[in-house]
């Protein structure tokens, strides 16, 4: 999780909410994580929109235990006047107050409790436009092996770094 120096305008008193959470007469909560792949750092919020518009922020944290112990988590609060509005997601990043859509989207019911850290709503992000040569999901700009490893970790090898005298790795 990236450290945020200044508050970004949804949240300005800084709680890890979304400040206007009080203008919606029902609220939600979401609880998950996000397969953000390689090369993604520094994501400090999920925000939940509906018709574009923010209803909802939850500042990522690490869960601390469990069979998810060490992923970020984040417990996201949303709010709505009404039930069965779409919500999509996004990262934010104060690092450089940028947004990273998700692909996923959730239905709004008034009480939702949506996830856990035991079993929290798993969220990807969108595939990133770049190169991935060797469909890895690692775009390969940051990618440390364009290819496979052979079996003496060499990248795109082929197996004979490592072989002995008899030629086996």
């Amino acid at each position: 999780v990236g450290l945020v120096f200044s508050n970004p305008s949804f949240d300005e008193d800084g709680d890890g909410q979304f400040d206007g959470l009080n203008e919606f007469e029902f609220t939600g909560s979401v609880t998950a994580t996000v397969d953000a792949g390689a090369g993604y750092a520094g994501i400090d919020y999920l925000v939940a929109r509906i018709d574009g518009e923010i209803h909802g922020v939850g500042l990522g944290g690490t869960i601390p235990f469990g069979p998810n112990g060490g992923q970020t988590s984040y417990f996201t609060t949303i709010g709505s006047n009404s039930s069965g509005d779409e919500i999509s997601f996004e990262l934010y990043s104060a690092a450089d107050d940028s947004y990273t859509a998700i692909n996923e989207t959730i239905t709004f019911e008034s009480n939702m409790i949506l996830g856990n850290i035991m079993s929290p709503v798993e969220l990807t992000l969108e595939a990133p436009a770049c190169d991935d040569v060797d469909a890895d999901g690692v775009c390969d700009d940051v990618d440390d092996c364009v290819g496979e490893f052979d079996e003496c970790g060499v990248c795109a090898g082929d197996n004979s770094s490592c072989a002995d005298c008899a030629g086996v790795p």
